[in-house]
């Protein structure tokens, strides 16, 4: 993960990478984190930061990471976490997703969705993708929003937010064991879903693969 100053955000248990990092695209997932480090390119070290926000959820945009705790979303900004804005009441937080306009949206503990737009003042429910809670709530380049969720049956649709209601593009997933764990922008408006744990898609066990449905511009 990059900051804007082109130096990398990670967060694992001890610069000797004693916690878990994975990676897919420009996103990473955090599990067993205690404490936050930044890579520093000139001395070719992990320079320990401070606490970490725990196991998140966390989102990061456009070199900012944002973060989940203590009933607040949080940024990280000099070294510290610095409050953003308060969840809505009784609300927690399972996911994460910022938008390039600065607009930020989370899953909330019920399965719902919240918006909330850079220059509000407060949360927006924006319910659930398709009445079911999503697996992965996803912000791309464009400021749209994609949710995949299981529709069961071995099948999972990917719905996108219009503005006002989720609506459903498809279900380009539909194998024995399939899980998409993922949502990517692709180059030319392209939307990709990773899928991971179906060995019918992939002999290594996740693969990459084209939704019928595109960004728009």
């Amino acid at each position: 993960m990059h900051s804007s100053d082109g130096t990398v955000l990670t967060s694992q248990n001890a610069p000797g990478f004693g916690g878990r990092l994975r990676s897919y695209g420009n996103d990473v997932l955090y599990d067993s984190m205690s404490r936050l480090y930044r890579w520093d390119e000139g001395a070719s070290s992990w320079v320990d930061c401070g606490p970490s926000l725990g196991s998140g959820p966390y989102a990061e945009r456009d070199g900012r990471l944002y973060g989940v705790s203590g009933g607040a979303v949080k940024e990280y900004v000099s070294d510290a976490w610095r409050d953003v804005f308060p969840l809505p009441p009784g609300v927690s937080a399972s996911q994460l997703a910022v938008c390039p306009d600065g607009a930020i949206w989370m899953v909330g503990g019920d399965g719902s969705t919240w918006r909330r737009g850079s220059n509000a003042t407060e949360w927006a429910n924006c319910g659930k993708p398709l009445s079911l809670t999503p697996a992965v709530l996803a912000a791309m380049p464009d400021n749209s929003v994609w949710a995949a969720v299981n529709v069961g049956n071995n099948a999972w649709a990917v719905a996108r937010w219009n503005g006002g209601v989720w609506v459903d593009t498809g279900r380009p997933v539909q194998a024995p064991g399939a899980e998409v764990t993922k949502l990517l922008p692709g180059a030319g408006g392209s939307l990709y879903a990773l899928v991971v744990g179906n060995i019918c898609y992939s002999h290594a066990g996740q693969g990459l693969y084209e939704l019928p449905c595109a960004i728009e511009p």
